[in-house]
C-alpha cells in the first residue's frame, strides 16, 4: 500500500511540476527537482506530493465504496486499454534508443546479489490476490467453477504479458541502468514520449486499485454495520 502511493504520489507531483509550471518536456525530473524550492508558493502546492496524494485518495474512495463489483466493469476495459497503451509507448521508445549496444550475454546472466531478493519480492507482491478470490466469484457473471477458473487464467495471461513486457522493455532500453522502479528510469529520459508514458502510467495506478482496497472495505462497513445496527452481535 505505500508503495502503491509513493509510485503514484512522486510520478504526478513531478508531472505537474514539468507541465503546468515548466511547461517544457525537454527537461528531465532530476533538472526540474532542483529548481523547486525557487518556484511561488502556490506552485510548490501544486507540485508537492501531499496535493498529489490527497487528490488520489479521494479519487480512489469514489470507485472503492461502489456498492458492487459490476459497477467497474466498463472502468476495466478503460484499464486493459490504457495497459496495452502504456506498452506500445514504451515499444516507441525502445525504438527510439539510440544509445550504445547493450551487452545481451551479461543482460541473460543471473547475478547473486541484493536485486535477485528485489525481483522476488516484486513477483510476490505483483501475484498477491488470493483473497480476492471468493469476493470476485461472487460479483461473477453467470458464476460457476469452470467460468471462474477461465476467467482467473485469462487475467493471469494479461496480467504476466504486461508485467514481462515492461521488465524486457526496460532492460532493453536501460541495461544496466535499470531500476526496480521503472518510473524513475523514464523519468530521465527527455521528450513528449517520456512525458506521456509516465501520464498513462498514472492512469493504469488510477485504475489499478489494490484488491487490499475492497477487503478493507468490507472490513469497515462490517465494523458501522455493528456500531450502528448490532447485526453480528444480534445473529451471533
Amino acid at each position: 500500500m505505500v508503495l502503491y502511493y509513493i509510485i503514484i504520489s512522486n510520478t504526478i507531483s513531478m508531472l505537474f511540476a514539468q507541465l503546468v509550471i515548466s511547461g517544457n518536456s525537454e527537461r528531465t525530473q532530476e533538472e526540474i527537482q532542483t529548481d523547486l524550492g525557487n518556484l511561488p508558493w502556490w506552485a510548490q502546492v501544486v507540485s508537492n506530493r501531499t496535493t498529489a496524494l490527497l487528490l488520489v485518495g479521494s479519487l480512489s474512495l469514489l470507485f472503492i465504496f461502489k456498492k458492487h463489483l459490476q459497477e467497474l466493469k466498463n472502468l476495466s476495459y478503460v484499464f486493459l486499454t490504457v495497459v496495452f497503451l502504456f506498452i506500445a509507448l514504451i515499444l516507441v521508445e525502445l525504438f527510439r534508443e539510440t544509445g550504445t549496444d547493450k551487452n545481451y550475454d551479461d543482460m541473460m546472466s543471473m547475478k547473486l546479489d541484493h536485486n535477485l531478493l528485489t525481483a522476488f519480492s516484486i513477483f510476490i507482491f505483483a501475484y498477491s490476490f488470493q483473497f480476492m478470490v471468493f469476493p470476485a466469484f461472487v460479483e461473477l457473471e453467470d458464476k460457476s467453477n469452470v467460468r471462474f477458473a477461465w476467467s482467473s487464467f485469462w487475467s493471469l495471461v494479461i496480467y504476466s504479458f504486461a508485467l514481462i513486457s515492461t521488465g524486457v522493455i526496460g532492460v532493453l532500453i536501460f541495461g544496466k541502468e535499470v531500476r526496480p522502479d521503472f518510473l524513475a528510469n523514464i523519468s530521465t529520459r527527455k521528450g513528449g514520449v517520456s512525458v506521456l508514458i509516465r501520464t498513462v502510467y498514472c492512469f493504469v495506478l488510477l485504475f489499478h486499485l489494490p484488491y487490499v482496497f475492497f477487503t478493507a472495505k468490507e472490513y469497515t462497513l462490517v465494523m458501522y454495520d455493528e456500531i450502528m445496527n448490532r447485526s453480528l452481535s444480534t445473529h451471533l
